[in-house]
């Protein structure tokens, strides 16, 4: 297998000319571990080569997208998918065709149309697909408005220098403009992990909260209200990580929806937790990472501020509900 030949070293040049398709499965019932299937593979050979010719029609990329993107056994009601399938909009595909270092393509395949793809586009096209909750039960919109996804365009690098000069020209833009670059807030370090300034000017709390967020400053976290606890998990640096961050709308609203306190959370399991949040968010597995995370945050929380009152709050172990 060439994809073994090129793992081992053994034939570097295998995928030269050749076509590679990489598929990440999101479907719950596919999950393993609570893990996403990545799976990588060649399409059939009627549709895994490049030509060698300068004068290659772009359109032939196109073509071989058309002819398969995921192999299936040819049957009548279980055909391959291709890149003209609808599929309800569950199919989202992203087709590189690389010719050179400063000649990469990206196109952007859904529902049997394209267009092209430019990391600025993660903030300006892919929210138009993936928010259309005003709940917001996946987080989706808390990510599109926050500081975290202008950072992961900033990150994805896609040249294509004889494009970007046309598309200037013909805009009139400058190089600041098109690619787009993003003004970001800068990162503070950590030890070794870097943290990301939610603002320019982070709120400054003691103890996580303002004494008038706080009220009587309870004692414990059995003590905190409703109103405290969201504030807790919205301005402790503790609750300010990436897994956490990109489900902790849905937390809150699990929180008030049900009108949950600080004495109703501490007499949970994590396991009672992170279930319930599941149940919440329409069985999303997904979830139970971060409302783990959470919950492990919390307990933390308890121990370092109130060290005391963790000895007599179920919250200070948890040993038996992992």
């Amino acid at each position: 297998n060439g994809l073994n030949d090129l793992k081992s070293k053994t034939n570097v040049n295998y995928l030269k000319n050749r076509r590679v398709n990489m598929v990440i499965d999101l479907r719950e019932e596919y999950r393993k571990d609570d893990q996403n299937v990545f799976a990588v593979f060649e399409p059939p050979k009627t549709c895994n080569t490049i030509p060698v010719d300068p004068l290659l029609p772009a359109e032939y990329y196109f073509d071989q997208s058309r002819k398969c993107l995921i192999p299936r056994p040819a049957t009548e009601n279980n055909p391959k998918i291709d890149a003209t399938e609808i599929l309800q909009g569950q199919l989202l595909t992203f087709s590189y065709h690389v010719n050179a270092a400063d000649d990469i393509k990206c196109y952007l395949l859904w529902q049997g149309c394209s267009q092209r793809f430019y990391p600025q586009d993660i903030v300006e096209v892919l929210p138009k697909l993936f928010v259309c909750d005003d709940r917001d039960t996946f987080g989706n919109k808390k990510f599109a408005e926050s500081v975290g996804i202008k950072r992961l365009a900033s990150k994805m690098k896609i040249t294509d220098t004889k494009f970007e000069e046309f598309y200037r020209s013909i805009n009139r833009l400058n190089e600041k403009e098109f690619p787009k670059q993003f003004e970001l807030p800068p990162e503070k370090y950590l030890g070794q992990a870097i943290v990301s300034d939610r603002e320019t000017n982070p709120p400054k709390l003691p103890n996580a909260l303002q004494q008038s967020q706080i009220g009587n400053n309870p004692s414990s976290l059995k003590q905190f209200n409703q109103q405290q606890l969201v504030s807790l998990l919205m301005n402790h640096e503790l609750f300010d990580d990436s897994m956490i961050n990109q489900h902790k709308s849905q937390i809150i609203n699990y929180i008030k929806d049900n009108n949950i306190d600080g004495d109703e959370l501490s007499k949970m399991s994590r396991k009672t937790f992170s279930q319930n949040m599941i149940t919440f968010c329409q069985n999303n597995k997904r979830v139970r990472g971060p409302s783990n995370k959470t919950w492990d945050r919390l307990v933390k929380y308890q121990s370092t501020q109130h060290p005391q009152s963790a000895e007599q709050n179920n919250m200070g172990d948890i040993e038996e509900s992992k």
